[in-house]
């Protein structure tokens, strides 16, 4: 069951909650012989929705205009189990299929016969490192941080990043000591996904970086310069395998958010008001 379902039924379970037992606030007696039978009524009529969620599929009629109201919100959003499943698998195949073409296959096609025994060695290493690109997304990170002062290490990864790339990163930073608790190899590699993401679809040769404190938190603001997420993209970005770039695998952000994640922190995404993406990562002080 996707998030976005998962919410929709959170969200229809507590409406119907504050329905049934709402209705009572205030009193402090019994109810009539006509609301309780409402709430009989009502609350058949969640049980049932609620199994057919179950076995994926919708009941075909409910007792009751509430029940019914229930229903058609469901309708309106729902996908069958085993639906969202099966385009899920199918698109995860298709990214795959796709990296594998162009990042192993055509890379090792670039070798021909004529090619040098250090042009095999390099077209070889190549192709190995976007496998191992792969490989790396499927790994658990580690759990856990150390305190460290966060510049450094952005000032670093970006410096590595601009000199991979081409791409220029443009820092902000408040001043003094912004310690958080942090792996830092693992910040590293989860910025420089965030970097990647900004400079292909920013449009434009610079991103921006600012690195600030915020509440108990230290927030690292990366933001391009493009047209900004797209509503689906905001609702899907962290989704495996989910891209809208043609040669996108769709594993930079989800597997960034799991490094993250892994160190306490959380990842936002968002349009800024003047244009532009921005993710944010938050970080917990130390």
């Amino acid at each position: 069951m996707g998030t976005s379902l998962i919410a929709l039924v959170a969200a229809l379970v507590g409406c119907a909650a504050g329905y049934l037992l709402g209705r009572g606030a205030g009193r402090s007696r019994g109810y009539d012989d006509g609301v309780r039978e409402e709430r009989k009524t009502t609350g058949n009529a969640l049980g049932a929705l609620a199994g057919s969620l179950r076995s994926g599929k919708l009941p075909e009629s409910e007792a009751g205009a509430r029940g019914a109201e229930l229903v058609e919100a469901v309708r309106k959003n729902w996908v069958p189990a085993g639906v969202e499943r099966d385009q899920a698998m199918s698109e995860a195949i298709r990214a795959v299929s796709g990296y594998l073409d162009r990042q192993v296959k055509e890379v090792l096609a670039a070798a021909g016969p004529s090619s040098t025994a250090k042009e095999l060695r390099e077209v070889a290493t190549k192709a190995l490192g976007n496998l191992a690109d792969v490989s790396s997304y499927l790994t658990e990170p580690a759990v856990g941080g150390e305190p460290h002062d966060v510049v450094p290490v952005v000032q670093q990864v970006a410096r590595e990043f601009a000199g991979d790339q081409g791409v220029r990163l443009r820092m902000h930073r408040d001043p003094g000591t912004l310690r958080a608790s942090i792996r830092p190899e693992e910040l590293m590699n989860a910025l420089y996904l965030i970097f990647h993401n900004a400079a292909r679809f920013g449009n434009a040769p610079v991103v921006d970086v600012a690195v600030e404190a915020d509440g108990d938190h230290v927030r690292i603001a990366v933001k391009d310069r493009g047209s900004g997420f797209a509503a689906e993209a905001l609702e899907r970005a962290f989704d495996p395998f989910y891209t809208t770039a043609p040669d996108g695998l769709g594993l930079g952000l989800p597997y960034a958010r799991r490094l993250v994640r892994a160190m306490g922190g959380s990842i936002e995404l968002g349009n800024a008001p003047d244009g532009g993406g921005e993710v944010a990562v938050l970080l917990p002080k130390r």
